[in-house]
Parts: structure tokens; sequence; C-alpha cells
């Protein structure tokens, strides 16, 4: 598989780093997707490392891809001039990590190793059971839009995405549901004209790289449809993935709406709770509709605390969430733009009040700066106050079965002691 970025414009004025010339020296931080391919990529190179760092300590001491894995203090101890690569998709918090806490000086992207590569045999040497091959392109366009972000660059040149949430309602009631829609009792769909008019708000002033169109499930919502033809005509917009549980079929005008070359169905398989997605895969295949398939791994799910965290402690579960976007990137539910699916709901759930400064409601706001305060939004993100009280879902946190379901009558609690 041969992967080329398809806007390389974004990182023209890049410093490139001579790995060639640090062969020896180097260290990867991150012992994930990105880790793996970069160490695939640097044996292709015959560049030497001298193995990985990762914050999670139930892999210290272990092999991965044949090198060992430290902790981060015995990587400083170990190797105080060592180059740093950086890799975890949350890559701006591990960068400052190990720039300023750690003190590494030698510190770089992965931009330019993954700005065009050959992937052949990767799948060879890197196959866990939540990932599939030919995803790879997929996980590797939204990584290296964190990168053009961190980055930055002039306004003109900055790269957005946006996950648009249609509806509450569900065909599974999953334990751990990010998006927390086991706890509606009483689920809506969004208001299709209520959409529109915030998108109109929101899209044509900013380029956005991708959009993800979630609930609940998606084939639930009847104007779908009208969405896929407004986002398809829209200039703004480069490309779509439409997300399903792969439980329901989408009716004829959703398949005539997902045709356009924009539109890449996403397939979340829960396994045995994703009942119909091999009968899912042929319809959309007999429609020659693209779609990829993504495989799972669940963390423990975020609850709230009775008690607000601050501190190092509240930083550290922001730094580590999986959910917590970065730079460019926003959740948007009930004409409103969020940090995430998770302060939405708690919020529309009414467990914790909303605050004007942590989103921006499109459906009332009507100011002269509106789009000024937006690009604020989006590129400075900052802690809201859901985030106080969060739990987190953590990259680390202990993992959970896939899309276990809620049993009859059994109820989610959303508040833990802490």
């Amino acid at each position: 598989m041969r992967y080329q970025y398809k806007h390389p414009e974004w990182f023209e004025n890049m410093e490139i780093p001579d790995f060639n010339e640090m062969s020896g020296t180097i260290l990867i931080y991150g012992a994930g997707l990105q880790g793996a391919l970069a160490k695939f990529l640097f044996d292709k190179m015959k560049i030497d490392i001298l193995g990985f760092c990762d914050s999670d300590q139930t892999r210290w001491g272990t092999l991965f891809m044949g090198k060992n894995i430290y902790s981060p203090r015995e990587t400083k101890v170990q190797f105080p001039d060592a180059a740093i690569l950086v890799t975890p998709y949350n890559h701006e918090p591990a960068y400052q990590f190990v720039k300023n806490t750690l003190g590494f000086d030698r510190v770089y992207t992965c931009a330019s190793l993954f700005m065009e590569f050959d992937g052949t045999g990767f799948e060879e040497l890197y196959h866990p059971d939540w990932y599939r091959q030919e995803t790879l392109s997929f996980y590797i366009d939204r990584y290296m839009r964190k990168l053009a972000n961190f980055y930055d660059g002039e306004k003109e040149k900055q790269k957005y995405a946006l996950d648009i949430a249609v509806t509450e309602r569900c065909t599974l009631r999953c334990k751990n549901c990010t998006s927390l829609m086991p706890y509606y009792k009483n689920p809506v769909d969004s208001d299709w004209n209520d959409v529109k008019v915030s998108l109109d708000k929101l899209l044509p002033y900013r380029n956005f790289e991708y959009i993800t169109i979630e609930g609940g499930e998606i084939f639930l919502w009847q104007p779908l449809p009208l969405l896929l033809e407004y986002l398809a005509q829209c200039p703004t917009v480069e490309s779509v993935y439409p997300i399903t549980n792969g439980t329901i079929l989408p009716n004829k005008d959703m398949l005539a709406a997902l045709r356009h070359e924009k539109f890449t169905v996403r397939l979340s398989d829960y396994g045995e709770h994703s009942t119909k997605i091999e009968q899912l895969k042929r319809l959309l295949e007999n429609h020659k509709i693209k779609y990829t398939v993504a495989l799972q791994k669940w963390r423990r799910f975020s609850h709230m605390t009775k008690e607000p965290r601050t501190g190092k402690a509240l930083q550290a579960v922001v730094d580590d969430c999986c959910k917590c976007y970065g730079k460019g990137v926003a959740y948007f539910q009930s004409g409103t733009l969020y940090r995430c699916p998770f302060q939405a709901n708690i919020e529309n759930l009414g467990i914790l009040s909303k605050t004007f400064a942590d989103s921006i409601d499109l459906m009332s706001d009507h100011g002269l700066d509106l789009q000024k305060r937006i690009d604020d939004y989006l590129m400075h993100p900052s802690i809201t106050n859901v985030c106080q009280y969060c739990y987190g879902r953590g990259y680390t946190n202990e993992e959970v079965p896939v899309a276990e379901q809620l049993q009859t009558g059994e109820v989610a609690v959303m508040v833990r002691e802490d």
C-alpha cells in the first residue's frame, strides 16, 4: 500500500529533520499505530532506533516491534541526549510533555516521515485485533491533519474538522457509550431546518478536511439524504464519513445520496452486536458506495465525579482523553458547537448546566463577531467545565468489552464516588 498525504502544501514551511543523520540516537515516544509505522519506515530506511517510550506503565519493560518500551523517567535517565520522535494521536500534549516536562532538546514530529511512504509489508508486522490494514490511510490522514494544525499557519490555511450528531435514538444500549445514548429516556431527532441554519453559519466560512455524521444511529434519522445533499454541494467540505453501527439498513433515498464521491461510510464493527454488517457491506458494494470497516478497542467509560478536578489531576485527564478534541475540531449537536460528545450530552441531559464560554450556540447567536468567536473556539481549545468533573476516557484506561449492552431493566450510572 502506497500512501501520499493530499495536502503537502499545508507543511511547506516545515523544517524537515534529517533522520538518517540521527540514526542510533532516535527514541520513539508512543508505542501505538503511529509509533509502529514510524519504526517500520525507519527499518526500511536502515535507520536504527534506541527503543520506545510510553506513558502506559503496564507496557514498561516489554517489547514492541522488536524494541524495548521504557518509562518516561527511565528514558530521560538512560538517554538524556536522544532525539525524540513524538507519535501519539493526542499529539500536542505529548509533544509538550516531552519538550517541557521531560526536558528533551531534540523533539520532532512524524510529518515529513508520513508525508509519502510505501507501507507494503506493514500488515505483516503490525496486526492488533482492533485494526484493519485497509484503514491505514484513514487513520494517517486524520493524524496528519492534527500535525498540520500543530504547525498552525495562516488563517486561510487552517484545517478544520467537525462531528455532526443528528439523533439521540440508537438501536444499541452500549454500557460505555461515549455519547451517552442509553441515558436518554425520551430520545429525539435533530430538526433538519435547525441543522441547516446552524451549518450555514459555520461551513461556508472555513475549509473542512472532513466531517463525520453520527448519532445514535444515523440511519434512523430520516432527513439524512437532505444533509448528505447539502454537504455534497458545499464547496468548503472535502470528505464526509457517515458512521453506522451495522444494525440497520439505509433506505433507497439514503443509498442514492451516499453515492457521492465525497462520502465514505464508516461501519463500526461491534462484533456480534453489529447484526447486519455483512448485509450492509453487500448493499453498499451493490450501490457502488465507498465504505471502510472500523474495528474497535474501548476503554473505561467517562463517568462524572462529585468533586471538580483542578491542577495536575485535571490536566492529566484532558491530555490522555481520546475524546478531548484538539485544534480545528469540534462537535456539533442541537444547534451548538461543543468540545466533545461527552460535554454535549452531559449538558443536554441536564447533568451539568451549560456554560457560555464552553460552547457556541449557533441557533440564537447572530452577533457580528460570531465568525471570529468560532475561529477562536476551534483553534484555541480550552478546558471546559465538564472536563473538571469528567473521569476521563483515556488511552491508558482499563480496556472494556466492545459495545457491552445494558441488560433489560439495568440502569446506566453516571456519577461515581471519587
